[in-house]
């Protein structure tokens, strides 16, 4: 998701330990806890996850939708600032598949594997993996990456006017976050090091 402020304007997706701090044409929040909600709601296939979830992978993307101002009349609650809204791919009948490698210094391997199968008339299946690795981009071994994606989803169409799409996704991030000023963290220990962000090479 951080990725994407890349492409579209006025809006920031900003790291925060394991979370992503939002911000849509500047209005958002930088609290940093678990009982706080954010001020822009995310929405993947029209279900509302918290904050903790945008920090995951997101793969196999049909359409981002980035909607600012409020919006609590129509995505209720954590919409002050704004709602993003992300679809994935859906299933097709025509048993394509793709994959997509990226590598990279720090030992980075991206790797995107994705494919339909058509199970019968009415029957599609999609599946979808992601991968990414590396060994961090500090020299403590922080910002690094090994997570692991996978979505399956079905199409099935009973009959002409009654389609029925069901799916499911798991992530798990076995890497370790950035050390930020406010939250130095020892990679190797997991505890908390108030001086490991100062080196005068990261």
């Amino acid at each position: 998701m951080r990725e994407a402020q890349k492409l579209v304007p006025a809006v920031r997706f900003q790291a925060e330990g394991n979370n992503t701090q939002v911000f849509i044409r500047g209005v958002g929040a930088n609290l940093d806890f678990p009982n706080v909600e954010p001020n822009v709601a995310f929405n993947f296939a029209g279900i509302y996850l918290p904050r903790e979830a945008t920090s995951a992978a997101f793969f196999d993307v049909a359409q981002l939708e980035i909607l600012p101002g409020s919006q609590g009349t129509l995505y209720g609650r954590s919409a002050i600032g704004g709602t993003i809204n992300l679809t994935p791919a859906r299933p097709g009948f025509d048993n394509d598949g793709e994959t997509v490698l990226e590598v990279g210094n720090h030992s980075a391997v991206h790797v995107t594997v994705t494919q339909d199968i058509k199970a019968a008339e009415s029957v599609a299946v999609r599946a979808a993996v992601d991968y990414a690795y590396n060994n961090g981009f500090e020299v403590t071994g922080a910002d690094s990456k090994n997570d692991l994606s996978v979505r399956l989803s079905t199409i099935i169409n009973p009959v002409d006017r009654l389609s029925i799409y069901l799916w499911a996704q798991g992530a798990q991030k076995n890497g370790h976050t950035e050390n930020l000023v406010n939250k130095g963290t020892n990679p190797a220990t997991g505890t908390y090091c108030e001086m490991c962000y100062f080196y005068s090479n990261v």
